[in-house]
This record gives structure tokens, C-alpha cells and sequence, in this order.
């Protein structure tokens, strides 16, 4: 058995920014993911969302919170994503010690993704600026 420090991950991507974009996701998906309780949880109140992007209830058949999602389930939601809204581009950063894929969204306007690279370079440039 291996120790979690022990397991190999594969990176293609890495950069100070898109750990921190990991991160973020990584913790607003656990934070989605354990909702508890009856009621509907709406993540913006009020807020006027894009109806050409499919809900997690309409790609795995249950709304956050209700259950748990597998790899598989995350995995489609987010290629799902990627692929219904110019403004989300999905990135493989790897694989697990378990040879599952290791995904981090990127979610902005259409002009900064077409300019991606360019905004990676600035985030660097900040974290290392001499």
C-alpha cells in the first residue's frame, strides 16, 4: 500500500495561478458537494444564470448536495461544462496514483481565454517579479 506522499501524480500544467484556481475549485466543489438539508441551495441568489449550461441535476440526475458524486460523474459535469459555454476551458493537469484524470477549469470571458498564456505569464510575473 502506498503512503499518499508515496503516490506519483503527473503535471503538464503548473504555475502559482493555476494552483490557486485548483484550489479554489477544488474547495467550492467539497463545499457544493456536502450541502445537507430539504431545501434548494442556489450558489448567487437572485442571480440570472445562462440556460444554454446544463445544471449538475441535468447531467447526473441529482442537484448538489443530495449525493455524493463519483470521479466519473465530476468528470462528465465538468466535460459537459467545457463544452456548452465558450467561457470555460478544461485542462487535464495529470493523473491520479489511481490513473483517474486531474482536471482544473478555467472560467472567464472569451477574450481572456483566447489570451490565456498571456495572463499565466502576468500571474508569474507577480509571484516572481525580478
Amino acid at each position: 500500500m502506498f503512503r499518499a506522499s508515496e503516490r506519483p501524480i503527473k503535471r503538464e500544467h503548473q504555475g502559482l495561478g493555476v494552483e490557486v484556481v485548483r484550489i479554489g475549485f477544488l474547495l467550492s466543489w467539497i463545499f457544493l458537494s456536502n450541502i445537507q438539508g430539504s431545501e434548494s441551495f442556489e450558489y448567487f441568489p437572485g442571480a440570472d444564470y445562462d440556460p444554454s449550461v446544463p445544471t449538475l441535476k441535468e447531467v447526473v440526475g441529482y442537484d448538489f448536495g443530495e449525493r455524493l458524486s463519483t470521479h466519473n460523474q465530476v468528470e462528465s459535469y465538468l466535460k459537459t461544462l467545457a463544452e456548452s459555454s465558450p467561457r470555460v476551458q478544461l485542462i487535464k493537469t495529470g493523473e491520479s496514483w489511481e490513473g483517474r484524470s486531474l482536471y482544473y477549469l478555467i472560467v472567464s470571458s472569451e477574450g481572456n481565454l483566447a489570451r490565456v498564456d498571456e495572463v499565466k505569464a502576468g500571474m508569474q510575473k507577480l509571484a516572481d517579479p525580478h
